[in-house]
């Protein structure tokens, strides 16, 4: 079998297969790593360690790494019994090696629902998994967990993230991943042939899956501080190259443009909102009108103390409360405009930097 083969059909496990203990669903949590020694030795323990009885698996798979990957995994394995290791070979010469690496590793799991994660990511609880099995029920397909940077990182960062996954709440049927903290029925993949429909792409395959596979009423969104992940902060350049693959990827979307469109008409007259309080400050200044420079100012600040209370209380339940809350607002406009600054990167970047040559 070839890879694109490997990318476009996935077959049964069965002689793995292993029956659920009691109406408990089973899990398979499959991360495709590359290079990820210090991330996989940092952070696989939080998700071996997980407190599950009904039956769960960690499914690696080594995309040919060339660090102590290798090492640190067999490391692991001789002290958890959970762990399965595999690998793409060397010679395997597909671009797009990371959803090679994810096909494989559906494959390889024994379970029924997949959870696809990264090596960078760690759960915050011993309880993940026991979380995510309590929002399953017969009609799920899909149940998407909150994932972010640590509490620790940059906060814009992490405002950043969370100001556009609160957008995600509001969908019933799921628009995109929220991080890496997906699980899915291990049938769906093979029912809508695994990554055929974004082959060209280099990137997305969590955002693409999702958009894809999201049926109305099937799909189940969480944050609840259980089911949260917490993953390491990138660098800079890693941070930006994520963002602008995402222009990239949203462009091929189904639904992008209802799930666009209110994001737009809020900025767009949250902006008019503030420019318009400033401006009758500016022009009661330069008229001399206490009044309306009164009215500008009172209403300026009423507009800063409301938005510092709901951006607040959105972070709080994000679980992200350690973050300046009187800084909010000013990251609430900045967002915007970090969106300009990555759609203009996008704009001038060679198309074949986001698709198969």
């Amino acid at each position: 079998m070839n890879e694109e083969e490997e990318l476009t059909t996935v077959e049964a496990n069965t002689e793995n297969d292993a029956e659920p203990t009691g109406h408990q669903p089973t899990f398979s949590i499959v991360i495709a790593a590359h290079d990820n020694a210090r991330d996989l030795e940092y952070n696989l323990p939080s998700l071996l360690e997980q407190d599950y009885e009904a039956g769960f698996q960690v499914v690696v798979v080594d995309e040919s790494s060339t660090d102590d990957t290798e090492d640190v995994l067999k490391l692991l394995r001789q002290k958890y019994q959970n762990l399965y290791c595999t690998f793409i070979p060397s010679s395997s010469h597909y671009l797009s090696r990371r959803k090679l690496a994810l096909t494989v590793g559906i494959k390889a799991a024994k379970y029924e629902w997949i959870v696809f994660t990264d090596p960078t990511c760690r759960a915050e609880s011993h309880h993940w998994i026991s979380g995510i099995s309590k929002l399953v029920c017969p009609d799920t397909t899909i149940v998407l967990g909150y994932e972010n940077h640590d509490v620790e990182g940059k906060a814009f960062r992490r405002f950043y993230r969370l100001y556009h996954d609160r957008y995600l709440l509001r969908k019933r049927t799921a628009y995109r991943a929220l991080g890496r903290n997906i699980a899915f029925r291990k049938e769906l993949f093979a029912e809508h042939n695994g990554f055929l429909k974004n082959l060209p792409f280099l990137r997305g395959e969590y955002d693409f899956l999702v958009n894809e596979y999201a049926e109305r009423d099937r799909s189940v969104i969480t944050i609840d501080k259980e089911t949260t992940l917490r993953s390491d902060e990138p660098s800079r350049k890693l941070w930006n190259n994520d963002n602008i693959f995402y222009q990239e990827t949203r462009r091929h979307l189904k639904r992008s443009l209802t799930h666009r469109l209110r994001f737009d008409v809020e900025q767009t007259l949250l902006h008019l909102a503030w420019i318009a309080a400033v401006v009758a400050i500016a022009v009661g200044i330069a008229t001399n009108n206490v009044i309306a420079a009164g009215a500008g100012g009172g209403a300026l600040l009423l507009l800063y103390v409301l938005r510092c209370i709901f951006l607040h209380r959105a972070t709080k339940r994000f679980g992200e409360e350690r973050m300046p809350t009187l800084l909010l607002p000013f990251y609430e406009l900045a967002v915007v405009w970090k969106n300009l600054y990555f759609m203009i990167r996008h704009r001038l970047s060679d198309k074949y930097d986001f698709i198969r040559r």
